[in-house]
This record gives C-alpha cells, structure tokens and sequence, in this order.
C-alpha cells in the first residue's frame, strides 16, 4: 500500500473515531443533566434533545442560556446523525466512505450506492463537517450546559447541592 494510501486510511480511522468519542462524550452529558435534574441518569444525546423543552417546562427549569437547545439540535444532527446514518449503522456494502481535503482540513464523504425508494435521503453524497469546527461546537455546548447547571442548581435533584 502506498504511502498516500495509508496516510489517507489513517486520517479516515480517525475521523471515524472522533465521531465515536463525540458521541459518547454528548451521551455522557446528557447523562449528567439526567443525573442532576431526574432519576434518569441514563439518557442518551438523542433523548434528552427530543426531550429538552418538556423537562424545562415540567421541572420549571430556566433554559439558560437561551441558544442551548439550538446547540443541543445542531450537535445532535452534526454528531449523532452523521454518525449513525454515515458511519456506524451504514453496514450495507453499498455505502461508500471516502476521505477528501476540502478546504480546512480532511473530511469523511459518504454515499450510497443504487438506493432504493426509501434509501433516498442516504443516496446523497454526504460530507463530515470540519472537525476542528465540530469540536469548537462540542467545547462551548459543554460550558453552556455547565451554565444551565449552576442557574437551575436550586432544581436540582441531588441532596445539599450548592450551585457552582
């Protein structure tokens, strides 16, 4: 294997490993919020976005700062989506992965090869997003949610809490 190929593997497997890691670091702050507001220390990103405004609402919870559930959306659609549908679930052989330079940096390209009617919104070439970017999202969601935390600390669930 040349050298061209294998660095372009390497990028790949990393690019797929960091969609992996995301995931999970997303899933463990949903657990956290779980933790801190409910009984449910078990959530996953996915159900604590679809759930965000009712348990704000149900628990009388501030939702501070206002951007985020938008935050919550945008990562859940950057990170979960793209790695579910792209990478981890896509086990048909006739999901293509590729690794491209676009313009910051090494992106995964993803397409579907002879879909089916209901395989469409996957037939699309699709590419990762920068992943310096995506980090920098990850990096201000977590301090957001450490700011919702400290405003809703008097909702929290846990004994003799303080705040932050």
């Amino acid at each position: 294997m040349s050298t061209r190929k294998q660095l372009a593997l390497a990028v790949h497997l990393e690019t797929e490993s960091f969609y992996l890691f995301a995931k999970i670091l997303l899933d463990q702050a949903a657990g956290t919020c779980g933790f801190y507001f409910s009984d449910r220390p078990k959530w996953s990103h996915k159900q604590l976005t679809d759930a965000f405004p009712n348990v704000c609402s149900k628990r009388s919870l501030n939702m501070t700062p206002k951007c985020l559930y938008q935050m919550m959306i945008d990562l859940e659609k950057e990170v979960i989506e793209f790695r579910n549908e792209r990478v981890q679930h896509a086990t048909d052989p006739r999901m293509r992965h590729g690794t491209v330079w676009a313009g910051k940096g090494a992106r995964m390209l993803t397409h579907l090869v002879f879909p089916s009617n209901h395989e469409e919104a996957l037939a699309h070439q699709k590419t990762s997003g920068n992943l310096v970017d995506i980090f920098g999202q990850i990096d201000e969601y977590l301090s957001a949610m450490l700011d919702f935390f400290a405003a809703n600390s008097a909702q929290s669930r846990l004994p003799g809490h303080v705040g932050f």
